[in-house]
């Protein structure tokens, strides 16, 4: 008869990665038996917590060993994120952890409230959310961006103008604006400091405007072929492809005169390809 008793296992068969699996599978068999294990490492334990956590939203739940490709645990990971993001919910904390602030919700399609990530990101990544909120609420063609370095605020242009009126009467005629974060005043045609009395074609051919980096930077910009987008104001360049150009903000336009793409279509002449 053949021998049914199991065969027993020896590490010292196993190669590194076998080892390893075999370690966590262990390891992993423990925690879901006892749940009595605690790493120092604060991460890790972190970890330990949130499977704990999605052990009780399964009927059952059993750990295997992982083989050679991982990249499921990443979907495992936004799956687990997207179900505890919601009010009152858990979120889970290792996901955020050397992070960068500027690729944070990148492409994100679940809905990020601000209260469940209080005490788990800090005041950067939080201001980051309260700026993603803020554009997700203001159409595009309404943002309004303050030409301060130092401040740089986003601002709908209706609230915007409101305001100025508050300060300086005929503001919508003539174009002047009030940031409402930092004070500045600025005109909305331009995008630079406020220009008393005269228009912004008189003012680019002052001296405050030629020596200014504004004007070094245009130039240079100018120079090397770049175009500025006409509602983000963001210079732009076109490195290859054709002349049809998106910003940011979605706004379509063409690289060579600046005219605006509608519904996909170009409303100016120029060739689509140079």
């Amino acid at each position: 008869m053949p021998n049914t008793q199991p065969k027993s296992l020896c590490l010292d068969d196993l190669n590194d990665r076998e080892r390893l699996q075999y370690s966590l599978h262990i390891l992993f068999s423990m925690l879901q038996v006892t749940g009595k294990m605690v790493s120092t490492n604060s991460t890790v334990a972190t970890l330990v917590k949130e499977v704990g956590l999605l052990q009780k939203r399964f009927s059952s739940c059993q750990s295997l060993p992982v083989c050679k490709d991982i990249t499921f645990v990443h979907q495992l990971a936004e799956a687990a994120i997207s179900s505890q993001i919601k009010p009152r919910e858990e979120t889970c904390a290792i996901c955020y952890e050397d992070f960068q602030c500027d690729k944070m919700f990148e492409d994100c399609e679940s809905e990020i409230h601000r209260e469940a990530c209080v005490g788990i990101l800090d005041p950067e990544q939080l201001s980051v959310i309260d700026q993603r909120k803020m554009e997700s609420e203001i159409n595009m063609r309404d943002r309004v961006y303050c030409p301060e370095p130092t401040c740089s605020a986003l601002m709908a242009k209706d609230k915007l103008l409101k305001h100025t009126n508050e300060f300086f009467l005929g503001a919508e005629q003539v174009g002047a604006r009030k940031c409402m974060v930092c004070g500045t005043f600025f005109c909305i045609n331009c995008n630079f400091k406020w220009h008393y009395h005269i228009t912004c074609d008189e003012f680019q051919k002052t001296q405050t405007y030629q020596i200014s980096n504004h004007a070094k930077f245009e130039s240079v910009a100018k120079r090397h072929g770049l175009k500025k987008c006409r509602v983000c104001t963001t210079w732009v360049e076109r490195v290859y492809g054709c002349n049809h150009m998106t910003c940011r903000y979605k706004y379509e336009f063409c690289y060579t005169c600046g005219a605006e793409w509608i519904n996909k279509e170009q409303t100016c002449k120029c060739r689509l390809m140079d």
